[in-house]
């Protein structure tokens, strides 16, 4: 099975031709594709703009680091997945900027660790978070290929502290604030990758951690 500093080189590779290419045996990347699209999209408004990126802010998966940064680094802030289309590319820059703004105020109220952070901030967290996504998913076709029990995908089980809360969830490269997983408690199969599941809350929470999907998972909240 591939290294992360090989998946995260063949995925450089990969974007000098504009697109996320199958490798390492994942070859369902659509999902992937669209996320980049959307980011470089958003990307080319917040730099027109000179506007910081709302992110979140996430604990990094490295349950087996092998990879070639410092051991030590354990968090990275996750851009949020802003609600700009391609017909907001070539709008007003109040009208821009106000979404950004609502967005921002959005995560904050939603007790999520958002800040702005500058491009170069945000293009890492979300980069290292697709090359994390696609070692996940590595992983697990090995896991699929050696278990002839494993499933089809994973399950997992939600519960929240107090019962019957609306829970959320986001990939854990591009963060969306308003994706309903299910009212807990809540069991649901997922395909295997990096997830942040949360809880809208009146206080903010330091960090948000990010569960490394590859088996049957409990996530209390």
């Amino acid at each position: 099975m591939a290294s992360r500093p090989e998946i995260r080189l063949a995925l450089r590779r990969s974007l000098m031709k504009g697109r996320i290419e199958p490798m390492f045996g994942v070859e369902d990347v659509a999902d992937l594709n669209k996320d980049l699209t959307r980011f470089l999209l958003q990307e080319k408004v917040l730099a027109r703009l000179e506007h910081q990126w709302p992110s979140v802010l996430v604990n990094r998966v490295d349950d087996d680091c092998d990879c070639d940064c410092d051991a030590t680094w354990s968090e990275r802030s996750v851009p949020i997945d802003l609600p700009l289309k391609t017909d907001l590319v070539s709008s007003s820059s109040s009208t821009v900027k106000e979404v950004i703004r609502d967005t921002f105020w959005e995560a904050q109220n939603a007790g999520l660790p958002v800040w702005t952070v500058p491009f170069p901030t945000a293009r890492r967290g979300f980069f290292e978070g697709l090359a994390d996504m696609i070692y996940n998913r590595s992983r697990w076709i090995t896991i699929k290929s050696t278990s002839a029990s494993a499933p089809a995908t994973p399950k997992v089980t939600v519960t929240s502290s107090p019962a019957n809360q609306q829970a959320k969830w986001s990939k854990g490269h591009f963060f969306s604030i308003s994706t309903v997983f299910g009212r807990t408690k809540h069991e649901q199969n997922v395909p295997a990758g990096i997830y942040c599941f949360w809880l809208s809350k009146d206080t903010p929470t330091p960090l948000f951690p990010l569960y490394d999907i590859q088996q049957d998972t409990p996530v209390p909240l």
